[in-house]
């Protein structure tokens, strides 16, 4: 079976597309938050680790498992 990957524009869409059986969800909110936060720390000369730390911790407080996964 194929799995079942949904984009939503915002982060209070995404628990009712999983429960509608969704198996990935993508908010395009929280992928404009990772990317200011990703310039920011670039711009303040933080180290690829620390950007990296920081999109993980991002995507883990919003219940993204499989962002944070992928950038640990």
């Amino acid at each position: 079976s194929l799995p079942v990957l949904v984009r939503v524009p915002f982060l209070a869409d995404v628990p009712g597309m999983r429960r509608e059986g969704a198996d990935e969800v993508v908010s395009q909110e929280l992928e404009s938050a990772a990317e200011v936060v990703q310039r920011v720390l670039r711009g303040a000369g933080a180290s690829a680790q620390r950007v990296e730390g920081a999109l993980g911790e991002l995507y883990a407080r919003h219940g993204c498992a499989e962002a944070a996964a992928a950038t640990a």
